[in-house]
């Protein structure tokens, strides 16, 4: 199930105006598309009716925001100096940190 609605011309406007609010504009291509997705998915997440919408809408955030730090590569380098992807590398880290804050905060954990 796609969360966002592309078709909505006002709401797929709108998205893009709040990307371009966020900083697209000096983005490339693909980052500023992933970037647009996101704050639609993120918007639709906010408006969710129901308890599956806000779950998969949040999972597909996610997904959203892992792409996006995937073709966001510091100084244009793909790869650490030992070869490791370096998109690979700053999602484990981020995940290690969310993973770590869920556990000090009392985050509700739901593993399904």
């Amino acid at each position: 199930m796609a969360f966002h609605d592309e078709g909505d011309g006002a709401r797929a406007a709108g998205a893009a105006g709040a990307a371009g609010a966020a900083g697209a504009e000096g983005l490339g291509l693909v980052q500023a598309r992933l970037l647009r997705s996101l704050v639609s998915v993120l918007r639709g997440v906010s408006r969710a009716r129901d308890e599956a919408e806000y779950f998969e809408g949040s999972a597909e955030a996610l997904r959203l925001a892992a792409a996006f730090i995937q073709e966001s590569r510091p100084g244009g380098g793909g790869r650490d100096s030992g070869g490791a992807p370096l998109g690979l590398q700053a999602l484990e880290y981020a995940l290690d940190a969310l993973q770590g804050r869920m556990d000090g905060s009392g985050v509700a954990r739901y593993d399904n």
